[in-house]
């Protein structure tokens, strides 16, 4: 199970809202994220570059929804660092996470 440290705070999560967009030559989606316990809104920002469609079908996969429309509504739980930046998120009762750092890194 993911830990949370000093620097990082784990929260139960639901999404409100996916947007999915295209700037500058590149697709990015944003999972907006309201905390059921701090009742605090999050953006999770994801540049959706050369490995876009991987990194949207491993958050499908986690969070167990076979669309992305799907996803709005989903419990999740996310990993927030001290700027307030989800920097994972996760199934909300499985051991599920997708770090987007180690995404990144090729790591999952």
């Amino acid at each position: 199970m993911k830990k949370a440290n000093e620097e990082t705070r784990i929260h139960e999560c639901q999404i409100k809202n996916v947007v999915v967009k295209y700037i500058a030559s590149v697709f990015n989606c944003d999972l907006e994220l309201q905390s059921e316990t701090y009742h605090t809104f999050y953006t999770c920002q994801i540049p959706l570059h050369s490995s876009g469609v991987d990194v949207m079908s491993e958050i499908l996969k986690i969070l167990e929804v076979i669309h992305w429309r799907d996803l709005k509504g989903k419990d999740i739980r996310c990993q927030i660092n001290v700027y307030g930046l989800c920097i994972a998120i996760g199934h909300l009762r499985k051991d599920q996470w997708l770090s987007f750092e180690k995404f990144k890194e090729g790591v999952t």
